[in-house]
């Protein structure tokens, strides 16, 4: 379940065919040095003695890219097998084509490096916006012929991208596509660690590490254990009738077990959300403490007003007690921000599932909804 503009670039498809993915048990060539990955799964990263290298997998650990910087004249074997696109450090500014990127370029200090972005009356962070505003990076169109153009114009850059659903396959060839999947680690920890992955490609490897050392410190104090009367908690969103909740091995379902709950749905194993009947929804409705709601509604107010609620809902004991809570990306930058604050969205939960334990709380992604 995403923002809208990050939906929209999730229509974005890889320009090079996958390639096979490396042996795991291949030994890199001994001048490189592999950063490990603390939660992150999707992305791999290597130092050696003139380059920099990241390799990207997708949802079946299958190699999406190989990317090596480096300022070496011939650029060194990478550290695995395969080809390798060689690109020279600060060469090329960024596009980016989805507005979940601009939170990790901005917390890195980047956004100059910026020539352009998708969605830009979607940006919610305020370096992006005064960049757009004073005309240092540029607004890209949503219509594929007009954003194709304006690609053409551009000097050569590194396009990010999701890369399921097609579209970048007409990159104008000055570009280079850098995928990034982010979004499928199911892990809040395994997203916030994407800002290593930019890292590396921006240059701001300590400044990285560093500030994804202290984002993993503060989520995991923040961690609850669920004990066996723990909240019963219901999330999902509902779509032109439709209602869809996150699997049992999802992000969401992870942060509702770290915040001290128990996830309706932790034993569903899914590749992605699981659509229900109405008549499931009705009766979990009734069977769960804690009901929660992902949505995209301008000044929402009661818990009555939200997307897919049936007025027999109201009468089932979470919208009588009062503990229904939301998420909505109209109103903060879930899709964005919120994956380099795991620990506030953690916090956040937390204070929704018991209110009297956090009487201080200031919700900033999770908040209680009266009905």
């Amino acid at each position: 379940m995403r923002h809208p503009a990050a939906t929209g670039a999730l229509a974005l498809l890889v320009a090079c065919a996958p390639a096979v993915a490396p042996d795991p048990d291949q030994a890199p060539a001994a001048s490189w040095t592999e950063r490990p990955n603390e939660a992150a799964t999707h992305f791999r990263s290597w130092h050696g003695p003139d380059a920099e290298a990241l390799l990207v997998l997708g949802p079946s650990a299958d190699t999406l890219a190989r990317l090596l910087i480096t300022t070496a004249d011939p650029a060194p074997a990478g550290p695995c097998g395969g080809a390798w696109t060689t690109l020279r450090p600060g060469d090329r500014g960024m596009v980016l084509l989805s507005t979940t990127h601009t939170a990790y370029i901005a917390a890195l200090r980047a956004v100059p490096r910026v020539s352009a972005c998708a969605w830009p009356d979607r940006q919610r962070d305020s370096t992006m916006r005064a960049a757009l505003a004073a005309g240092a990076t540029a607004g890209l169109a949503e219509g594929e012929g007009t954003r194709l153009e304006q690609l053409t114009a551009l000097d050569p850059a590194l396009v990010l991208h999701h890369p399921f659903g097609g579209g970048v396959d007409r990159l104008p060839p000055q570009h280079v596509a850098v995928p990034v999947c982010e979004y499928l680690e199911p892990h809040p920890l395994g997203r916030a660690e994407w800002l290593r992955f930019f890292g590396v490609l921006t240059g701001t490897v300590a400044t990285a590490d560093s500030l994804y050392a202290a984002i993993a410190a503060r989520y995991r104090g923040a961690v609850r254990t669920a004990g066996p009367d723990a909240p019963l908690v219901f999330i999902g969103s509902a779509w032109r009738g439709v209602w869809s909740v996150p699997a049992g091995n999802s992000l969401m379902a992870r942060l509702v077990a770290d915040a001290g709950g128990r996830y309706r749905y932790a034993d569903r194993i899914a590749g992605g959300n699981i659509d229900l009947p109405l008549e499931v929804v009705m009766a979990d409705a009734h069977s769960c403490t804690h009901w929660g709601v992902l949505a995209d509604v301008p000044a929402l107010r009661t818990a009555a007003d939200l997307p897919g609620v049936d007025a027999r809902m109201l009468n089932s004991p979470a919208f009588r007690t009062g503990t229904v809570f939301v998420a909505n990306s109209a109103e903060a930058d879930l899709f964005g921000r919120a994956m380099l604050e795991p620990d506030v969205l953690l916090t956040d939960l937390q204070a929704a599932l018991d209110p009297a334990g956090h009487p201080a709380h200031r919700p900033t992604y999770f908040r209680r909804l009266p009905q």
